[in-house]
């Protein structure tokens, strides 16, 4: 997916998220309002109010640094080529280790892992598991699983902005009727 999908996309995702978070912590379900609970306060400043704002800022800002952070590989400075050890697992797995120490990272953690799931889908496909498992270097100089068989959109094309725009439509959508008994009282 080129930036500005990845963007649209995560950023309608990160609504989804922000919204099933509030939904849990208003549900009459004691369990899931206690997990709720714990992930509010696990993602940002909370005051003793309870005030969910804060942490959906905070999550919806990290998150948009993730959407993109996996693509840091296509700066002429970075020393690896594109859809390699950003695109794999293992970035994931040292992106979580920095939010159990920092906990604000789970939104850069989410929006990272959003980056590469919707990747996956692409024709080029993501490695997961780079150096290993037998990837080949395509045209662009990324790194594709050979075999690969998610391939539902090309980058930049218009499969690619439908399932964004998808995205983000459904989102907006599922935002309004979370939010609506708050603002139509």
């Amino acid at each position: 997916m080129n930036g500005f999908c990845h963007k649209i996309s995560g950023t309608g995702l990160s609504l989804l998220a922000v919204d099933g978070i509030f939904m849990a912590t208003n549900s009459s379900n004691s369990d899931l309002k206690a997990k709720a609970d714990f992930l509010i306060q696990h993602l940002g400043i909370m005051n003793e109010n309870n005030f969910m704002l804060a942490p959906a800022i905070g999550l919806m800002i990290g998150a948009f640094i993730g959407f993109t952070l996996p693509d840091i590989d296509q700066q002429e400075w970075f020393p690896l080529p594109h859809r390699s050890i950003t695109h794999s697992f293992y970035f994931l797995l040292l992106l979580s280790l920095i939010a159990l120490k920092y906990p604000v990272f789970w939104g850069v953690v989410f929006g990272a892992t959003t980056h590469l799931v919707l990747d996956s889908f692409s024709y080029a496909g993501v490695s997961w598991f780079f150096p290993f498992l037998g990837y080949v270097r395509y045209t662009g100089g990324a790194f594709v699983k050979k075999g690969h068989k998610l391939q539902i959109y090309r980058s930049n094309s218009i499969e690619e902005k439908m399932i964004a725009g998808g995205i983000l439509i459904v989102s907006l959508i599922v935002t309004f009727l979370t939010f609506k008994p708050l603002f139509l009282k």
